[in-house]
């Protein structure tokens, strides 16, 4: 019998390889990632993408092991309960850091609901304004 677990590992590990080859496909400047488990930023980092890569986080205990994965940037948040709330903080961040600038693309990836962790199922482009 199968684990119904493994059906969302499938998902998660399809949206991450989709997250490099759309970020490729629109020229994106940054994938961001928010994460509670730290799974989907290394996941991102493993497929080497010439973006850049943001890890948003509100686990503490998570942050400094961020650092740890090939061309990832670590930022630690209060919580957050929706995904737009997320991409609020990202651009606002990333804006903030020069990391881009208007019409730029970036890849967003998360899980729905926010903070359930191992369930990464969604992804967004975003223009920056």
């Amino acid at each position: 019998e199968k684990n119904p677990h493994d059906k969302l590992l499938t998902v998660g590990r399809s949206i991450v390889t989709s997250a490099k080859k759309i970020a490729k496909d629109v020229d994106a400047k940054v994938i961001v990632a928010f994460t509670s488990t730290g799974t989907s930023a290394s996941r991102i980092s493993h497929q080497r993408p010439n973006a850049k890569i943001l890890a948003i986080t509100d686990n503490m205990d998570l942050y400094p092991q961020l650092c740890l994965n090939w061309g990832v940037s670590p930022l630690l948040v209060d919580k957050v309960s929706t995904f737009s709330e997320i991409v609020d903080i990202a651009v606002e961040w990333l804006k903030k850091n020069n990391w881009v600038k208007a019409t730029d693309k970036v890849v967003v990836v998360a899980g729905v609901p926010v903070n359930v962790g191992g369930i990464t199922n969604s992804i967004r482009v975003v223009e920056i304004d």
